[in-house]
């Protein structure tokens, strides 16, 4: 995958964290055209770079446990 759309994604997901609007991971990867296995390597990606990424199973969506600037 070249750079330009690996940094389109980051911020895609970015974005919907931040809305908490990702739902599961199923969802979340359905909702950004990528298989769940792909989702999950990205956010870990995004978690090796500081990303407080956490998952609420009360409202099933990822947020940021506290402020997170990528």
């Amino acid at each position: 995958m070249s750079l330009l759309k690996y940094i389109e994604r980051a911020r895609r997901m970015d974005d919907l964290i931040r809305r908490r609007a990702t739902g599961g991971s199923e969802e979340f990867a359905r909702r950004l055209g990528i298989s769940r296995s792909v989702l999950m390597e990205n956010l870990k990606d995004l978690k090796e770079m500081g990303a407080p990424i956490q998952f609420c199973e009360t409202t099933r969506t990822y947020y940021y446990k506290s402020e997170y600037h990528l």
